[in-house]
């Protein structure tokens, strides 16, 4: 995990409490590139923080891959509070007017632990609010309604920044077998994050599989970019205009996050497919068939992708290209690297085909299969290297190696087995 060490040496900062009965002046503390300010009642934790937040900072600009630039500053805030106030919140935001522009103050209240991904998440909130506000014209003397981030980008950012999938896919596991996961229009139109723990993480899980394979789509980032830039209190709607391209319709985006639930739900870890295991669920998708009706019986008849492009005017083509396209983003989101190039053209090629762009999708499936010819070889070669280790560390004598891990194994049973005098002493005296 990237914020490990900071939060452990957080947590150690946070434990020590200050003898004195009246809080100091609070320590003032500024990164590096001067977004962020931190205000805190000594200067081991105030620089803890700025740390930590400079850390969330570098990895959301990776996720979105956009250079460092800033206009409103964010300020943390962390005070002492008396400890009959606990059940009150700890960590939250407020978005302050200021002559210039805007100020975004993420709220930070001891002696509760500061859980961390709570404070993932509101520094997070706080970076995509000043994205989305930053080129806002705001008025000085009338309201103006200001971008509202949705939870379910928040929790899924702050899961992708900092999660751990082996905790995180057993929950989404438990949700697909049980017959009740999350629809994606359920994600899409949650105000709110759950209260309780166990609901809770059940939407933190749910929201790190759709943004994960959101940023795994063609120019994934860009357009998680255009939907932070346009976001409103609607975010369902806007969801539906900046994706309106790859998901035409509810139902489109519902089967597309069906599939990956249903994928998340049966892999083990969360990790990439084999190259191999890429490569046999590509071909499968490509394998097109075309069913002919004969005047006793149907036949079905191959099409090599290459050809749809002759088929444009058949009313059977759009819902096969759209089924498509729906397998090819999903296999993107968990394919081996070497296919994530051709998969990525072979969606390119898809989406041209659907517009009634013929150059272009010729194109682009030109550059599949370049690329989809230098994956199969990749992984031929590797292999074969694989294979060439294995032959020259093996004993010639593979039988006899056999046999050695035989006997070891029956050995290993029979001490297993084995009774020594002290167990047979005390069970003498339990029955």
């Amino acid at each position: 995990m990237f914020l490990s060490a900071a939060f452990l040496a957080c947590a150690v900062a946070f434990a020590a409490r200050l003898s004195a009965q009246t809080n100091p002046p609070p320590r003032l503390a500024v990164n590096n590139a001067g977004q962020f300010t931190v205000h805190a009642p000594d200067s081991i934790r105030s620089s803890l923080l700025c740390v930590v937040a400079s850390q969330i900072k570098r990895e959301w600009l990776r996720r979105f891959d956009i250079p460092d630039k800033w206009r409103d500053p964010i300020v943390l805030v962390y005070t002492e509070r008396p400890a009959d106030t606990a059940a009150a919140r700890n960590i939250w935001l407020e978005t302050i007017r200021t002559p210039l522009h805007l100020q975004y103050h993420v709220q930070l209240r001891a002696p509760l632990p500061l859980e961390r991904d709570r404070l993932v998440a509101a520094v997070v909130e706080s970076l995509c609010a000043e994205y989305a506000n930053r080129n806002r014209d705001l008025p000085r003397n009338a309201p103006a309604p200001l971008s509202v981030i949705p939870p379910w980008l928040i929790e899924g950012l702050a899961q992708s920044m900092d999660a751990n999938p082996d905790q995180l896919l057993p929950v989404l596991r438990r949700c697909v077998n049980s017959g009740r996961p999350l629809t994606a229009d359920e994600l899409l139109t949650a105000t709110t994050v759950p209260a309780d723990a166990a609901d809770r993480l059940r939407f933190q899980a749910h929201a790190w599989a759709f943004v994960e394979n959101l940023l795994s789509l063609p120019k994934g980032a860009d357009k998680l970019c255009q939907l932070l830039a346009n976001a409103t209190a609607a975010s369902r709607r806007d969801f539906t205009e900046n994706y309106r391209w790859q998901f035409p319709t509810d139902a489109a985006l519902e089967k597309w996050w069906a599939l990956l639930l249903a994928d998340r739900a049966t892999a083990m870890i969360a990790e990439d497919r084999a190259a191999a295991e890429t490569a046999r669920q590509l071909n499968t998708i490509l394998d097109c068939k075309l069913e002919m009706r004969l005047p006793d019986a149907v036949a079905e008849a191959p099409v090599a992708f290459t050809d749809l492009g002759r088929y444009t005017e058949k009313d059977w083509l759009a819902p096969l290209v759209r089924q498509k396209l729906a397998e090819l983003v999903s296999l993107r989101g968990i394919a081996h690297p070497f296919y994530r190039n051709t998969i990525a053209h072979y969606i390119a090629a898809l989406e041209s085909l659907l517009a009634g762009q013929l150059g272009r999708y010729q194109h682009e499936t030109t550059l599949a299969r370049r690329d989809h010819a230098t994956a199969d070889q990749q992984t031929k070669d590797f292999n074969a290297y694989l294979d060439n280790i294995e032959r020259e560390r093996t004993p010639p004598d593979r039988a006899a190696l056999w046999r050695q891990m035989k006997l070891f194994d029956t050995t290993h049973e029979l001490q297993i087995l084995r009774r020594d005098p002290l167990t047979e002493y005390i069970d003498r005296f339990s029955r």
